[in-house]
């Protein structure tokens, strides 16, 4: 049977209100889903002082009784939790466009491809968007771990051409188990 307490009211109440989940009613959801673990923590740790404060063995056995009743408490408001502040992954905008252009260092005869990347992984649930870039030939020598570009120290072919490969880059957000990956090929020749 499902108890009424305020924070679910609050709950229903909002959703009620704002309509379909948007990016700040899911905040505000899990906001109040937070309060009530807090709330239920504190009559735990009420519930565990009132057995420890208990003078006879009639005392001691209802306080273990609300002390029990309390931790099931906060086990289900932790779920409760879980569900509500339950974290989107980043996306990236689709179609995904990139561009690239290369130089060549006089010194040494390497080839230097940077790769940008026209618009960002965005995430849905505002949290810092971190991107780890790698490369199947060359390697990437430097990535703007914030931002779109990397640049990609080609490998040549056996005729003088630049190596193409497939370039990987997954957005983390940090709370996300996975990241979000995105892959793109590049031919041989291709500047």
């Amino acid at each position: 049977m499902l108890r009424l307490t305020p924070a679910l009211l609050a709950v229903g109440l909002l959703l009620l209100v704002t309509g379909p989940a948007s990016a700040g009613t899911v905040r505000k959801v899990c906001l109040t889903a937070s309060e009530a673990v807090g709330s239920a923590n504190t009559k735990l740790t009420l519930a565990r002082r009132a057995t420890r404060q208990a003078k006879t063995e009639a005392a001691t056995r209802r306080a273990e009784k609300r002390q029990r009743r309390a931790e099931r408490a906060v086990s289900r408001a932790y779920k409760r939790r879980g569900k509500a502040c339950a974290n989107r992954p980043p996306r990236f905008p689709r179609p995904i466009k990139y561009s690239l252009s290369s130089e060549t260092d006089p010194d040494t005869g390497d080839v230097r491809t940077y790769i940008a990347i026209k618009k960002p992984p965005r995430d849905a649930d505002g949290d810092l968007v971190l991107l780890d870039w790698t490369a199947t030939s060359g390697s990437i020598i430097w990535a703007d771990r914030y931002g779109v570009g990397a640049f990609w120290d080609r490998d040549k072919t056996k005729d003088g051409r630049l190596k193409g490969g497939t370039i990987t880059v997954k957005a983390y957000d940090g709370a996300a188990a996975k990241p979000t990956t995105f892959k793109f090929t590049i031919a041989d020749g291709e500047r």
